[in-house]
């Protein structure tokens, strides 16, 4: 009998129903984080909004070398672009739009396609009240895909980004997501540093900072990443 071996790479989609959590920002952080490390990764554009090929475009000629490969889907075949990268990526990262429930059938059908190929989904969201609130039919969503793959918990973990260090808030935004969702948090947070918007702004990645604080909370994120998605 012959056994379909699948391929060892690894799709990890980042989501959330609202817009300006992060989704963006950590996808290239990851990605470029990876990368640093040896792995052979690509980054998908799969937002309306076209942020990471935004950035894609402002790398430098002497970082393109050190930068992710870059490629923009926007039509409803990107689960068979997502198949083939398996096979040739380690790491294929995704960054969604915020499109869930709006933006027309292509959108949606992006969408929904996207996460039923994820082996992993990561959730950012901001220590806000708002951020907690308008997860909830993303997440719907995500458990619906898994429950029709016969999994038991959706593959998926918060992160909790543009957190200040020191504050109340976002210990009690951690506790509400854990009761509320009973899903993975990320031990690690993303600081609320300037270093992520202007490496973005700029074209560049935050692990040619020299800052050493900024360093070892990106290179947190992606070791942690690296574990529980596995490879």
């Amino acid at each position: 009998m012959t056994v379909n071996k699948k391929p060892n790479g690894k799709v990890v989609v980042f989501g959330n129903q609202k817009g300006g959590c992060g989704k963006t920002t950590l996808a290239v952080t990851l990605a470029c984080g990876l990368k640093t490390q040896g792995l052979n990764v690509l980054l998908v554009d799969a937002d309306p909004q076209g942020s990471v090929m935004n950035w894609g475009d402002r790398i430098s000629e002497d970082l393109v070398e050190s930068m992710p490969h870059i490629e923009k889907h926007d039509n409803t075949l990107i689960d068979q672009a997502l198949k083939r990268a398996r096979e040739r990526y380690d790491y294929t990262i995704v960054d969604l739009g915020s499109n869930l429930g709006f933006g027309g059938d292509v959108i949606q059908k992006m969408l929904l396609k996207s996460l039923r190929e994820a082996d992993y989904v990561l959730i950012p969201v901001e220590p806000s009240p708002i951020d907690v609130d308008a997860s909830e039919a993303f997440v719907d969503v995500l458990r619906d895909i898994w429950a029709r793959r016969e999994e038991e918990k959706p593959k998926a973990s918060f992160v909790i980004n543009a957190v200040r260090k020191g504050t109340m808030l976002t210990r009690e935004i951690e506790n509400v997501l854990k009761e509320f969702y009973q899903m993975n948090i990320f031990d690690t947070k993303i600081d609320s540093r300037e270093a992520y918007k202007l490496a973005f702004l700029k074209g560049d990645s935050v692990f040619n900072s020299k800052n050493a604080d900024v360093l070892a909370n990106a290179n947190a994120f992606v070791a942690e990443a690296r574990k529980v998605i596995g490879l």
